[in-house]
């Protein structure tokens, strides 16, 4: 069953496809207007920041060819239509060449842009300014995911950016790392963080760059589903006796994916002693320790029967009652055995 689909849209009014809508950067437009004379004086600003800097890298390399453009010299009469139609033809050389190089597609803002050059940030700012690319650069694609959950089959949409996702997904690497990978979250952790993630590209709103984080954002948050951790109720007081590792995970789960307040949760419950015979009611195999000591594998129903996770998790797939009693699941409290 699919838990998470997911389609990529630009910042602003929602489109009405369902799907990754978005306007491709070679189609994208704007106007600006200006004088030859704002032009010429625009054209100094690189030619002192070549002069300035040095042509050995590549900023110098980009400087030169920008002022090696063919640019129109002054006229007598500037309102000639000879006149208008030779500057016109200059200008959109000059400018292609402008937009070739991608500066006004950086966000200076970032931190990452901190670490960049001096003259890299002093250009990109020039270009940004003169173009008017302020609202062209507040771009960006926005994903929203329909999840769907696993047990409940309540579905909610939220509404993330990548730079989103990728910290949440640090967040987990953090976790896993100051608490290791031998227990059952820790396996848990690892699996999510197997999942493939997509690089960062150049250009985010490339159709197949949308298309590739779509899918792997959609396989990512399903995974994240499976876990049930958005299912747990934190403030239980059975939950306050659960490891810190583990209350740590549910909450960053259930805080990024913004689970509705009002869905089925699932308490925790500590048994206190082990029981001799002890099995699910759907599979017949007697609870193993360590499934009893990892909480949330062991599940009982308000109706008093006991089941895997997966077990009753599969069958709630097709049907939302007991598969024993035929009451219908409204809570579930998972059970767990400290030694």
């Amino acid at each position: 069953m699919l838990l998470a689909s997911v389609y990529g849209r630009p910042s602003g009014p929602r489109p009405r496809e369902r799907h990754a809508s978005y306007v491709p950067r070679d189609a994208r437009r704007w106007t600006i207007a200006k004088r030859c004379s704002s032009i010429l004086a625009f054209r100094d600003s690189p030619q002192k920041l070549f002069m300035e800097h040095s042509n050995d890298d590549l900023l110098g390399q980009t400087l030169a060819l920008l002022l090696q453009m063919p640019f129109p010299p002054k006229r007598l009469d500037p309102g000639a239509s000879w006149v208008i139609t030779e500057r016109c033809d200059a200008f959109a050389a000059l400018f292609q060449c402008i937009q070739n190089t991608k500066a006004h597609l950086y966000r200076l803002h970032d931190n990452a842009a901190h670490n960049l050059p001096s003259a890299w940030n002093t250009f990109d700012a020039l270009i940004q300014d003169y173009i008017d690319a302020a609202g062209y650069a507040g771009k960006y694609v926005q994903y929203d995911m329909l999840l769907t959950c696993p047990v409940t089959h309540r579905r909610w949409t939220i509404a993330k950016r990548y730079s989103s996702i990728l910290t949440f997904r640090g967040s987990l690497q953090k976790l896993l790392i100051d608490h290791g990978s031998e227990d059952l979250l820790g396996q848990t952790l690892s699996l999510l963080l197997q999942m493939p993630f997509p690089p960062k590209r150049l250009d985010p709103e490339a159709s197949w760059v949308i298309a590739e984080r779509c899918d792997a954002f959609a396989a990512f948050f399903q995974c994240i589903l499976s876990t049930k951790a958005h299912l747990y109720r934190l403030h239980d007081n059975a939950t306050h006796e659960l490891p810190p590792a583990w209350k740590a995970f549910v909450a960053l789960i259930q805080d990024y994916i913004d689970v509705p307040a009002d869905m089925l949760r699932m308490t925790l419950e500590r048994i206190a002693t082990m029981p001799d015979e002890f099995e699910c009611c759907i599979c017949l195999t007697s609870f193993s320790h360590d499934e009893l000591s990892e909480p949330g594998v062991v599940i009982r129903t308000q109706c008093a029967h006991v089941f895997h996770q997966g077990c009753i998790t599969e069958w709630m797939a097709a049907a939302s009652t007991c598969p024993i009693c035929r009451h219908r699941v409204t809570a579930m409290v998972g059970l767990y055995f400290v030694s």
